[in-house]
C-alpha cells in the first residue's frame, strides 16, 4: 500500500526558465542607421536649397527625338532638348551659381551652369522660364528687359504670358555653358571704320622746290621783255635806214 501511494504521488518538474534576449544593441544599431540617413537627407536638402540643382538622365533616345523635362532651378522652369544622334546613359545637369558675371553688366537675376557628363549632340535646347515678377523688379530688371545670355552672348528671349504674379519667358539656344539671366544690355554703337583709319594728308612739295619753280617762272617773265626789247631795237634801226635812204 505504501509503495502504491508513493507511485501515485507525482513530483512536479520545474518549468524551463525563459531567458529574455537583450535587444538593446540591435535597437541602438537601427537608431544609428536611421540617424545617419536622416543627416544625409538634411545635408542633401540643404545643398539644394543653397545652390539649387537639377539632373536629367537620358536612358536611351533615338536620333531626331526630343526630351522634355522639369528643371525648376534659379528661374528655369523646364527645358526641351532636340537630339541629333542616338543618346544613351547621359546626364544633363543644371546647377545654380553665384549671381555674377565678369562680362555681363547690369542687374543679374541668376546664373545657371548647364553641362553634361558625356558629349550630347543636339540641334536646339528650348528653355522655359518662370520668374516671380516682384523678385525680378526688386533686382532692378523690368519685365520687358529680361534676357538670357549664353556664354556671354545674348539670346533672343520672348515674353509668353503673365499668370498669378509670375512671368513666363521662352528662349532657344544651341549650346551648353553658363546661362546668365539678366537685364537686357543696350547694344554698343558700331565703331565706324573711318574712325580707325588714319587720314592721309596730301604731301606738299618742299619749300626749296617751290622756290625753284617760282624762280624759273620769274626768270621766264624777265626774259620775255628782253627779247621784245631786242626786236624793237633792230626794228628801230631798220626804220632809221629806211627813212634815211628814202
Amino acid at each position: 500500500m505504501r509503495l502504491k501511494k508513493r507511485l501515485n504521488h507525482r513530483v512536479p518538474f520545474p518549468e524551463p526558465v525563459h531567458r529574455e534576449t537583450d535587444r538593446k544593441p540591435f535597437l541602438a544599431i537601427i537608431a544609428i542607421i536611421l540617424l545617419v540617413s536622416f543627416i544625409g537627407v538634411l545635408n542633401h536638402l540643404e545643398k539644394e536649397a543653397i545652390t539649387g540643382s537639377a539632373v536629367q538622365t537620358i536612358g536611351f533616345v533615338k536620333e531626331g527625338k526630343e526630351v522634355a523635362f522639369e528643371v525648376k532651378t534659379a528661374g528655369i522652369n523646364s527645358a526641351t532638348i532636340h537630339l541629333t544622334e542616338d543618346t544613351k546613359n547621359a546626364k544633363i545637369v543644371f546647377e545654380e551659381q553665384a549671381p555674377s558675371s565678369p562680362n555681363v553688366n547690369g542687374p543679374i537675376y541668376s546664373v545657371v551652369k548647364v553641362s553634361s557628363d558625356k558629349p550630347v549632340r543636339f540641334s536646339t535646347l528650348d528653355i522655359y522660364f518662370k520668374i516671380n515678377e516682384n523678385e525680378l523688379i526688386n533686382k532692378g530688371i523690368a519685365v520687358h528687359d529680361f534676357q538670357l545670355y549664353v556664354n556671354d552672348q545674348p539670346v533672343e528671349t520672348t515674353l509668353s504670358k503673365k499668370v498669378d504674379g509670375y512671368i513666363f519667358y521662352i528662349a532657344t539656344t544651341t549650346t551648353f555653358g553658363d546661362y546668365v539671366l539678366a537685364k537686357r544690355q543696350e547694344a554698343k554703337p558700331a565703331i565706324e571704320e573711318a574712325a580707325d583709319t588714319k587720314v592721309t594728308e596730301p604731301v606738299l612739295p618742299p619749300e626749296e622746290t617751290s622756290q625753284k619753280e617760282e624762280v624759273g617762272v620769274v626768270g621766264k617773265a624777265i626774259q620775255q621783255p628782253s627779247e621784245s626789247n631786242g626786236e624793237s631795237f633792230w626794228q628801230n634801226i631798220k626804220n632809221f635806214f629806211s627813212n634815211f635812204w628814202g
